[in-house]
């Protein structure tokens, strides 16, 4: 079996090579002593004060000095170094100097065990959190050149959409001058959307009057036809009263032509409102109703309308006393 490795103390070899008692980086070296506890209980606590380092004016340089230190130079009255001092190489300059300045402002239970603590427990905790800054510094890095990779992608992207927006810039310009366009077409049409609706209104308006007035005209004629249709029937009627009259008159006359043809006519004229009843002239009121059988169906035609139109008719009466007589 292999020999087990021993522990090596490297802050105490460190020491001992700077002493100049040190051997061999594989010798063994006693394990460190034990920090001495300081017993403080029955002394007050003391504060711990760091000292500022004064700078005095002879360690300035004479370049840096000033004669009249109230104006904002380089050395105040106590010899400190003013904010308009130069410093070339920023933090990392020599005239930087933090080891005096920063105060962890402790409180005396913290500032006792860190006095309690041993000085190599202390430098290993440096160490660790040296380490542990540099894991955390390497995965920054790390994150950083991720992050690197993904700006470029994302300026890549950027430079394609750039190029694309340029493209769709006369894409846009034409967009909007359709779009124009569109507007200009849409204006004119609610124009002429609009007198054709004054054009449809003022055409229903007529449309409305002429529907009134041809109701007017259609009731006018209803009513003149009405007015005719009687006057037709009162024309019918009146044309077969007069024929019948003048038949009735007609013959009449030629009965009583008959009975004067034997007798002389000096006494005896021709009169039409009288007729022949039993071989006497009487008036015709004294002759009943139903004597001669065709005044009867005379009275029947007469009485019987016809289908036929109307005909006009100038009737004239006719007196038998006219007819010569040979």
């Amino acid at each position: 079996m292999g020999k087990k490795k021993t522990t090596i103390d490297w802050f105490n070899c460190s020491k001992d090579l700077i002493q100049g008692q040190g051997s061999s980086v594989q010798t063994p070296t006693p394990p460190p002593q034990t920090a001495r506890v300081v017993n403080l209980e029955g002394e007050e606590e003391i504060p711990l004060k760091r000292k500022r380092r004064v700078i005095p004016l002879k360690e300035i340089p004479s370049g840096k000095r000033t004669r009249n230190p109230s104006k904002g130079s380089a050395v105040d009255e106590t010899g400190h170094l003013e904010a308009d001092r130069d410093l070339p190489n920023g933090v990392w300059d020599a005239g930087f100097d933090l080891g005096y300045k920063i105060d962890p402002k402790l409180d005396p239970a913290e500032m006792k065990v860190l006095k309690n603590t041993p000085r190599q427990q202390l430098l290993q905790h440096i160490l660790e959190f040296c380490a542990r800054a540099t894991a955390s510094t390497l995965e920054l890095i790390h994150m950083d050149d991720q992050d690197r990779a993904e700006v470029e992608g994302l300026q890549k992207q950027l430079m394609d959409l750039t190029i694309l927006h340029s493209e769709c810039g006369p894409k846009y310009e034409a967009a909007e001058k359709m779009i124009n366009e569109g507007r200009v077409i849409l204006e004119n049409m609610k124009t002429s959307f609009q007198a054709t609706k004054k054009e449809m209104d003022r055409q229903t308006a007529d449309l409305a009057a002429t529907r009134k007035a041809l109701n007017e005209v259609t009731m006018e004629r209803n009513t003149l036809k009405n007015s005719l249709i009687a006057a037709k029937a009162r024309e019918r009627e009146m044309a077969g009263a007069i024929i019948l009259e003048h038949t009735r008159g007609f013959k009449k006359a030629i009965r009583q032509v008959t009975f004067l043809l034997d007798r002389p006519l000096q006494n005896l004229p021709l009169d039409v409102e009288k007729d022949i009843l039993h071989g006497k002239i009487v008036p015709s009121k004294e002759v009943p109703a139903g004597t001669y059988s065709d005044d009867e169906e005379e009275e029947v035609a007469a009485s019987e309308p016809t289908d036929s139109p109307s005909v006009e008719t100038n009737n004239v009466p006719f007196d038998v006393t006219e007819v010569p007589i040979s």
